[in-house]
């Protein structure tokens, strides 16, 4: 036996039809304790077309407006801000109009940014390219929609549930039932949209399992679609429900229960003739019911109330003839079976014609969308790759740039740190050298002045020898002149000149003084005359520093306090320790030795 099909077209526009009046009140929104609640309110009024009025749509959103600022619901504030940017695609009827104005508005969210609004943006441009049949377009901005959703979270998106059902819609009119139920799960998860979506997400994801013959399925969320119907009071609703539960026992052969939810059906929406193909439905469902029970009569009945809603063609708005060829296939085909059963078969042969002609229609409409979807995804799948190409080459191209610029950003960062390093060891290299200077510097003051102090002390040293002397001259004068005197007189002057040559005049002290005085004019001397010549004595060397000081054998003899005669000795001694020549004088011996400096010789 034939199964009657769900209309799911005419549902649809059942859902908007039918949706439940109510005057736009912005004082509803304080009422409402969550940023979601309120903007599933607002967008609620707006899907339902309570804001068509320009002016009391002006006049509630401006008092939206101003509850959002005092109250400081972000959230709400950006809702409103997007749908006045929105506000014109809510009356246009052109599909096409309203498209340019999303992809308009998308360039106002980039996803960086805003991937809420970006993400909603691209939904309603699916959507919008859905209608104009690009399918393969419509479902690549869908899915990328939805993905953005559930990278922000599905309970972080407020109208989500709307986002879901039209999703899963659109996968139904594709015959796409595991999607459908997919997407319908994620949907009654979350919290509802309005009434009408409450009670149609169970209804769809009852109708997608049914379409699966999963009737277990289909009975569990066609009948929570049914209950949900029935405490919204939505007498349509209870009517569609009880009409697919009905189908659910027709299938299983329950024909007492499926008579129940059937003659709901039709109970409840004879009196719909603004959509007659919900009372041509529920009639031709009793019908196919009747003759199940092989109770033709009143199948008959049915079949002739029925014709009874068939619309004038001339009188069919936008979109009623599509309704139309779908209420008239499943009329030829309820008639098909009624005359195959009377029997009458040139009758049943003529419907079965008929049915054909409009199961063709149907099948054309359904492989011309498939064709379309095909082609689309082609077309998107070429243009992806041509993108994906053009990214490549833009990101190889990016590399090398990055590559180049980093390159020239090390290269100026090493050269700036050798530039840096060099001045730097420049600057370190100047403080050193400077600092050098300055030790240098306060060295040779520090020298010269000890040089200057040793000068000093050896003048004066030979100063007070000098002045010695003159004393020891004018003594001896003076006791020259004594000598004339009395013997005894001579006789002690005698004693007392004696006496006087024997004495030192340089003292062990001022010897020291002296010893260190010449060490700091002549530093080198000393050591160098004792390293060359080890077998000098003490007395020679000292010899050899009172005639580096340019003083004649008479001056030393009275330094040392010894006689003139000493001095030569010494003098003989050094010259043959030194290797000089009987010829060679005290001064010809110190300009050598200061000439050959350390050489062993000083011969020539």
């Amino acid at each position: 036996m034939k199964k009657i099909p769900l209309l799911f077209i005419s549902i649809i526009i059942v859902f908007i039809a039918h949706a439940r009046d109510r005057k736009a009140d912005p004082d509803s929104i304080p009422v409402l304790s969550t940023s979601g609640e309120r903007i599933r309110y607002v967008n609620r009024l707006l899907e339902n077309g309570r804001l068509n009025d320009k002016e009391e749509f002006r006049r509630f959103l401006k008092q939206a407006e101003d509850f959002a600022e005092t109250s400081g619901d972000e959230l709400l504030k950006k809702e409103l801000e997007f749908v006045r940017k929105t506000a014109r695609t809510y009356a246009e009827q052109n599909a096409e109009k309203r498209l340019e104005v999303f992809r308009e508005i998308i360039r106002d969210y980039p996803p960086e940014h805003s991937p809420l609004y970006h993400a909603v943006c691209l939904h309603y441009i699916g959507q919008n390219e859905f209608v104009l049949e690009r399918y393969g377009e419509a479902f690549g901005n869908l899915l990328k929609a939805q993905e953005i959703f559930e990278r922000i979270g599905l309970e972080n998106v407020p109208n989500i549930g709307k986002y879901l059902h039209d999703l899963a819609l659109d996968y139904y009119f594709f015959k796409n039932y595991d999607e459908v139920i997919r997407f319908m799960k994620q949907s009654v998860a979350l919290p509802r949209f309005n009434a009408n979506l409450d009670m149609q997400r169970y209804n769809t994801l009852g109708m997608a399992y049914l379409k699966q013959s999963r009737l277990d399925s289909a009975r569990i969320y066609l009948d929570t679609a049914l209950r949900k119907a029935l405490r919204y009071k939505d007498s349509v609703w209870v009517g569609i429900t009880s009409g697919n539960l009905g189908q659910v026992f027709f299938r299983k052969e329950d024909y007492d229960r499926a008579y129940t939810y059937y003659n709901d059906y039709y109970r409840l929406n004879r009196h719909t003739y603004d959509y007659p193909e919900i009372p041509i439905e529920a009639c031709l469902r009793l019908a196919a019911l009747y003759m199940a029970l092989d109770s033709m009569p009143q199948a008959r009945d049915f079949i002739r109330r029925s014709r009874e809603y068939l619309p004038n063609p001339e009188l069919f708005r936008f979109g009623d003839q599509q309704r139309f060829e779908i209420s008239k296939k499943e009329y030829y085909r309820t008639l098909y079976t009624y005359y195959t059963r009377l029997p009458d078969y040139r009758k049943a042969l003529a419907y079965h014609d008929s049915l054909t002609t409009a199961e063709k229609l149907e099948t054309d409409t359904y492989n011309s969308a498939l064709i379309k979807l095909t082609e689309n995804q082609l077309q998107l799948r070429e243009h992806e790759s041509r993108i994906a190409l053009q990214q490549r080459e833009s990101t190889r191209l990016r590399l090398r740039y990055g590559i180049l610029i980093f390159a020239v950003f090390l290269f100026a960062v090493i050269g700036f740190t050798l530039y840096y390093m060099v001045r730097l060891r420049r600057r370190k290299e100047k403080e050193v050298m400077l600092e050098r200077q300055r030790v240098t510097d306060l060295k040779k003051e520090k020298t010269e002045a000890e040089l200057r102090k040793a000068r000093e002390d050896i003048d004066r040293f030979v100063r007070q020898m000098n002045e010695k002397n003159t004393w020891i001259n004018r003594i001896t004068e003076e006791l020259e002149q004594l000598k004339l005197l009395h013997a005894e007189e001579q006789r002690t002057l005698d004693a007392t000149m004696c006496k006087l040559k024997k004495a030192r005049i340089l003292t062990d002290e001022d010897w020291m003084d002296f010893r260190n005085s010449f060490d700091t004019v002549f530093p080198e001397f000393k050591e160098r005359i004792k390293s060359g010549y080890p077998a000098l004595t003490d007395a020679e060397l000292r010899y050899l520093m009172l005639l580096r000081l340019e003083l004649e054998h008479k001056e030393m003899a009275l330094v040392l306090g010894v006689s003139a005669a000493t001095i030569r000795v010494t003098w003989n001694r050094v010259r043959k320790k030194l290797g000089g020549s009987p010829g060679d004088t005290p001064e010809t011996i110190m300009q050598r030795l200061e000439r050959n400096g350390k050489s062993g010789s000083l011969a020539g």
